[in-house]
């Protein structure tokens, strides 16, 4: 079983990186290989190319803890590294000039960009979560990024790629599945830079391509630096405890999703739920005008390249849905078999309620559920976590470990900064630290997670297992961002299921008789998530579709038209501006036509075996 540092005193740093982003090449899921197995020196190692630093294997090996095959991380990395990086890629295209089609292998072609490229994502996978996580040098932070995807946007165009990727797609001599699939998206990637186009279309797709990168890095950093508030005057509090509320005292409620979800949970008078919910759906009025202006690229791009539709590029390949077609015939039919569930759904909750239910009530109905069976659990953070990545670690053979001295020592040389001391200096207190015992920052605010956060946190780490154990020859199939768009939330959904099953409940510290309740429960309003997940997806494909609405207010009026039509709750009427889909990430980075795959259910069987049996059968299910 292969025992990975679990980095105690950072928590509130993994639990941001795991709900932001694929933390692949950052620091928790460091490579540690089994003893037999010896990369090769074209294969996934995250960083190696990335940073200069010589590796001085400086710290002893623990029988926990093995050090990682590659350098140390220079945390953050330099305008330096950046500019190495572009310099030693640019490099390879070069050396790939010089090649001959007849000449072309995986050894001289293939390998070499690989490692290229493994270099460059760890760079940029490393500055975009700076991005997320730190306002320390923001604007050097998104330049280094912009000008990483500035140059993978011309790599993608270099002349030398066509005749040498087109040579080895032909020969039909790659027997390896992996190198087939690694070079099948190479092949189509370069199809979709334009190589068929003319010189004038293929600049014009050059100036398409640049422009949605930067749409989408301001998409992004919109929603970070949203700071839209509303005034407290017109508001009424009452019930929501003073812990959720910003401190000191304000006369305006900055709308952050945490204190959005707070008064949304809590507050009992329902014209206040209403205005946080409306004021929340148009919290980020910057992002409007930019995914109208997406749209339209994205719909120049699709016609430029051939497709019908930006949905049409997306489904071209490697997705387990085969195009667009089969996709709206999903959601029409599961919008009439849910359909009616939800319509009785509603009902239900209005008993609860003892009125009208509309679409800012359901935190609160949630609530009142929760108090009214006696299961309103509550996880302490400190002591659930390391409880649930044991039940993940059971499963698929990692075993987390609370970190003394000799793995802190390890961990010390596995990130350095630039200056070369180690990200993790300073981050233990004084004399807990010299005894071994990991401590708490004084900077990590403790908090208790509900049974609602408890499953989001077992979804999140089943993104961050399943970067974890992923084994590829390739950095770009590795982890959530190597698989079809469409699966990638499979691995999350069964880590689901843990916080669903009332034995793992009570291991994790809840009440028996509590647990019992939450469990029997769990199909409570399980039709109108669904449909609020076919809302979404539905908005997916109409706005990626043939015909896409390409003026700001009329893909807010698609938007909450398909609200009404799919989900069976009042709220949001015609001519309310709403403007919710400005908030919302997913469809602006990487779910454009494939938020579907938040729906599918074709792992049933897969799901049933893993929660069905002991821990003990669950792992060797997944060994076989």
């Amino acid at each position: 079983m292969s025992r990975l540092p679990f980095l105690w005193p950072s928590v509130s740093i993994l639990l941001v990186l795991f709900i932001t982003f694929s933390i692949t090449n950052i620091f928790f899921s460091l490579p540690i290989p089994h003893a037999e197995h010896k990369p090769s020196p074209h294969e996934h190692t995250h960083a190696e190319d990335a940073h200069s630093h010589d590796h001085e294997d400086t710290h002893m090996d623990t029988p926990h803890i093995r050090l990682p095959p590659q350098p140390p991380l220079a945390f953050p990395p330099s305008a330096a590294a950046v500019h190495a990086a572009i310099t030693a890629s640019s490099g390879v295209l070069e050396q790939l000039s010089t090649l001959s089609p007849a000449d072309a292998t995986v050894e001289n072609v293939l390998l070499p960009l690989a490692a290229s490229e493994a270099a460059l994502t760890a760079l940029i996978n490393t500055l975009t979560i700076l991005s997320l996580a730190s306002d320390d040098n923001t604007a050097e932070v998104l330049s280094l990024l912009t000008e990483l995807n500035e140059h993978n946007l011309r790599a993608s165009t270099h002349p030398s790629l066509s005749p040498l990727l087109t040579a080895l797609h032909n020969s039909n001599n790659i027997t390896d599945p992996e190198t087939t699939r690694y070079l099948h998206t190479l092949y189509t990637g370069l199809l979709h830079t334009g190589a068929a186009l003319t010189a004038e279309e293929q600049l014009r797709l050059e100036v398409l391509q640049e422009g949605l990168s930067n749409l989408t890095s301001t998409f992004q950093h919109n929603l970070i630096t949203c700071n839209s508030s509303l005034s407290t005057s017109t508001l009424n509090l009452t019930g929501i405890p003073a812990s959720s509320l910003p401190l000191p005292p304000s006369d305006t409620l900055l709308l952050t999703p945490h204190t959005i979800a707070a008064v949304l949970t809590a507050a009992e008078d329902p014209a206040t739920r209403h205005a946080v919910w409306a004021a929340g759906e148009n919290s980020v009025p910057e992002n409007v005008p930019v995914f109208a202006e997406m749209i339209r690229a994205r719909r120049e791009t699709a016609g430029l390249l051939g497709y019908g539709s930006w949905a049409g590029i997306r489904l071209a390949g490697g997705r387990m849905a085969p195009d667009a077609g089969f996709v709206r015939e999903f959601l029409a039919e599961a919008r009439e078999r849910i359909g009616p569930v939800g319509v009785r759904e509603v009902q239900e909750l209005e008993e609860t309620l003892g009125g009208v239910y509309h679409l800012w009530d359901k935190r609160y109905v949630e609530r009142l559920r929760e108090r009214s069976e006696g299961a309103g659990m509550v996880f302490g953070l400190e002591d659930v976590l390391p409880r649930v990545l044991g039940e993940l670690g059971g499963v698929f053979g990692v075993e987390f470990v609370g970190m003394g001295r000799e793995e802190w020592e390890v961990m010390r040389g596995a990130m350095r900064r630039e200056d070369g001391e180690s990200v993790w200096d300073g981050v233990r207190d004084g004399e807990d630290a010299a005894g071994g015992d990991m401590a708490w920052h004084p900077d990590v605010k403790l908090f208790a997670l509900t049974h609602t956060e408890l499953i989001v946190l077992f979804h999140e780490l089943g993104h961050a297992i399943h970067d974890l154990v992923s084994t590829t020859r390739f950095a770009r199939h590795h982890g959530p961002a190597g698989v079809a768009v469409d699966f990638v939330e499979v691995p999350s959904r069964v880590g689901e299921e843990f916080a669903w099953d009332a034995d793992v409940l009570v291991r994790l510290g809840a009440q028996e008789s509590h647990a019992r309740a939450v469990v029997a429960g769990r199909w409570e309003g399980a039709a109108l998530a669904a449909l609020r997940g076919v809302h979404i997806a539905a908005f997916d494909m109409v706005v990626h579709g043939d015909e896409p609405p390409v003026e700001e207010g009329e893909v807010g009026e698609v938007y909450n038209g398909l609200r009404r039509e799919v989900i069976p709750v009042a709220g949001g009427e015609a001519g309310e501006r709403l403007e919710g889909y400005a908030t919302f990430g997913h469809l602006a980075m990487g779910y454009d036509a494939g938020y579907y795959g938040y729906l599918i259910k074709s792992v049933d069987k897969l799901t049933e075996v893993m929660i069905s049996t002991s821990c003990i059968q669950r792992r060797e299910h997944h060994r076989s």
